[in-house]
């Protein structure tokens, strides 16, 4: 799936952080110059609550599955609070 809204990664980055399997979400480029970097930030807050994800040229790989509830860190950016808050709703 390519994006062209940057906004719609945290949520769904949330999403198939519960997905079997891998997602994949090709615009990665769009969401460095946002309130953080939101690649690598969606990528460390998630593998806090076990959810891998793998950053490849402009694709956003999501290893869902099952999330654990964690501490996590906003970055100053209300989208990955959101997305972190979704994320870990079922989080065990």
């Amino acid at each position: 799936m390519q994006l062209i809204v940057p906004d719609l990664f945290p949520p769904l980055v949330a999403l198939a952080s519960y997905c079997e399997g891998e997602t994949k979400i090709k615009g990665v480029r769009r969401l460095k110059h946002k309130e953080s970097n939101r690649a690598v930030t969606l990528q460390d807050e998630f593998d806090l609550m076990g959810v891998r994800i793998v950053i490849e040229d402009d694709t956003m790989i999501i290893h869902g599955g099952i999330v654990k509830g964690a501490d996590v860190h906003s970055h100053h950016d209300h989208r990955i609070a959101m997305a972190c808050a979704c994320g870990g709703i079922r989080g065990k």
